[in-house]
């Protein structure tokens, strides 16, 4: 496909090895059952961190280029979409997901909005092309964060903006820390009957530190909030020695001369 600013978009060898996270079938349903709360419920259990978003999101996209990372069934390309861009466009690695996502954007004739069934990093985007990125709980799922960070990085145009929302998980304990690196870490999503345990890798704030650092990132606001409707399995053999948070980046590429 192409926009008609001159860049295309190409689906190329998806890759689901790059991603723990799968969400496929009734999986997607039962994850929305769960995160959303109720069917009128846009947040759910993670109402106070998409409110906190929409504070600092810009109030006016008109003539900007938005990458939605993750889109998920599109809630938040709909969202970016009202708010005036140019052209947003919807990734997500799951069918099931760009499906959700596509009823979404012909329901609410979305004209603005293209939504995609591609891995980040397999997008076929020239540098520097988009003004802002988004991406909400979707970053922990991937086995190199720091590799799909620079990618994002790179089609980011020069003052332009990534925000992200993630789960970071800390581990007080420097060997625990070091054999649990990398691994996943199996998390729950809601509670009682109305529940859904998904895997978390173990990234700590210092990783995603490190990770904007290698990207040409500077981070303009860092904010946590305690995980309500979201707690490290009971069976899991270390939940006692993990902390678990959500947090939020607003993140600004800017070249040294600038």
């Amino acid at each position: 496909m192409m926009y008609d600013d001159g860049y295309s978009v190409i689906e190329k060898n998806v890759n689901m090895k790059q991603k723990i996270g799968k969400y496929e079938g009734a999986k997607v349903k039962k994850y929305y059952d769960v995160v959303r709360g109720d069917v009128n419920d846009e947040y759910g259990i993670d109402a106070n961190v998409f409110e906190y978003l929409k504070k600092i999101l810009p109030r006016d996209l008109r003539d900007k280029t938005v990458l939605d990372l993750g889109c998920g069934d599109g809630r938040w390309s709909e969202y970016l979409s009202m708010l005036g861009a140019k052209k947003v466009l919807g990734v997500d690695i799951s069918q099931d997901m760009v499906d959700l996502a596509l009823q979404r954007v012909t329901k609410k004739s979305l004209e603005n909005v293209e939504i995609v069934r591609a891995d980040i990093q397999n997008l076929l985007i020239e540098d520097s092309l988009f003004d802002i990125a988004f991406s909400t709980f979707s970053l922990m799922y991937f086995t190199n964060l720091e590799e799909v960070v620079c990618k994002i990085s790179k089609i980011l145009k020069n003052g332009g903006r990534l925000y992200i929302s993630t789960n970071i998980i800390h581990i007080s304990d420097h060997n625990l820390r070091e054999k649990l690196k990398g691994s996943a870490v199996p998390v729950v999503l809601g509670g009682g009957n109305q529940k859904i345990v998904v895997e978390n890798l173990v990234q700590s704030a210092e990783q995603y530190h490190s990770a904007f650092a290698s990207a040409g990132l500077i981070i303009e606001i860092e904010k946590y909030f305690e995980p309500e409707g979201v707690y490290v399995d009971n069976d899991f053999e270390y939940k006692t020695e993990i902390i678990l948070k959500k947090a939020v980046f607003q993140l600004l590429k800017m070249t040294p001369h600038q």
